[in-house]
């Protein structure tokens, strides 16, 4: 009965709550509906209104001007930067079931919510690395460049965008996993003046390195799709 008053009274209830040494406090919480949602930092990790946000993105990179056969109409492999608790990866792999999907999460405690509460051990062909995204990419752990067509990069930790990840010598190292013709889709807050200010900075350094990018706000959130092919470029 109070978990059903709590959906009523404050729209959800919640379902665990933890702690772990990088996100701090992480809740589940569940609305009227059904729907779960990973709460860490205060700022909402995976579930409904990660899953709206990122379906845009995603339609996008379908519809964005790309030669028919590559990133946008064809993913084989898709690497995931941020994995979280397995929204994103989802979405990928009902758009694309033939896609095998690596996706790096450095919070072991999101992976076990993930498992336990969002079907993420059930999503097809996906490998879950734990460890931090960013010494992976540029320590060159991952030995082998032009592995993927699509690489996603979602990085925030609560509200905070490590700095590491904003530095050009990231970028270049995940743009060397890059297949030809693949797309980079990286996601930044977007909402008060402070996260527009570093995030327009963030987007000219971004610049400075791929051939071509192209941008979207959706929702409190904007997206830039980084792309290093040398078609279309004026």
């Amino acid at each position: 009965m109070k978990n059903l008053l709590d959906k009523i009274l404050k729209g959800y209830v919640v379902l665990e709550i933890t702690e772990s040494p990088i996100n701090e406090k992480i809740e589940v919480r569940e609305d009227i509906l059904g729907r779960r949602t990973l709460v860490a930092g205060g700022l909402a990790q995976s579930g409904k209104e990660v899953k709206r946000i990122w379906q845009k993105a995603i339609k996008q990179v379908q519809t964005i001007n790309l030669p028919r056969g590559k990133a946008g109409n064809k993913v084989q492999r898709c690497l995931i930067l941020g994995l979280g608790a397995g929204t994103v990866a989802k979405l990928i792999s009902r758009r694309f079931p033939d896609a095998k999907i690596t996706g790096i999460e450095i919070d072991p405690e999101i992976i076990k919510l993930g498992k336990k509460y969002f079907g993420l051990d059930s999503i097809k062909n996906l490998e879950i690395k734990i460890g931090d995204a960013i010494s992976v990419v540029s320590n060159g752990t991952m030995k082998q460049c032009n592995n993927y067509d699509l690489i996603l990069v979602d990085l925030y930790l609560g509200d905070e965008y490590p700095p590491k990840a904003e530095d050009q010598s990231f970028f270049k190292s995940i743009k060397c996993q890059l297949s030809k013709d693949g797309l980079i889709v990286v996601n930044r807050l977007y909402y008060h003046m402070s996260d527009k200010q570093q995030t327009d900075e963030f987007g000219k350094k971004l610049k400075g390195i791929f051939n071509r990018i192209e941008e979207a706000e959706i929702s409190w959130n904007k997206f830039f799709f980084c792309f290093d092919s040398t078609w279309g470029v004026e």
